[in-house]
């Protein structure tokens, strides 16, 4: 059953959306006050130390599957990092 014309079911779909919508922004606040930053970004120096040494061990081994895995891993953590702190400045002011 299709009524385009219904208003009532087109305001209630709007407050829904607007629900959730508010209720997104409201998690979203939450996480990111919760977030210890320093450890964040620790975590973050891991996980591309570890794929940096895992491209390393896989050009040594010839292991193009494994190599081109990582190197993507590599790719995605350096942006993430960059976006969130493009200035060495700031990181270290945040992250010291």
């Amino acid at each position: 059953m299709n009524y385009p014309d219904n208003r009532a079911a087109m305001e209630n779909f709007e407050n829904l959306k607007k629900q959730f919508s508010d209720g997104m922004i409201n998690i979203r606040d939450l996480c990111d006050d919760n977030i210890e930053l320093k450890v964040f970004m620790k975590r973050l120096e891991e996980h591309i130390r570890n794929a940096v040494e895992a491209c390393e061990q896989a050009v040594s081994q010839r292991n193009a599957q494994r190599f081109v895995d990582n190197v993507g891993l590599v790719s995605f953590f350096y942006k993430y990092d960059n976006v969130g702190f493009p200035d060495q400045k700031i990181r270290q002011h945040f992250c010291a």
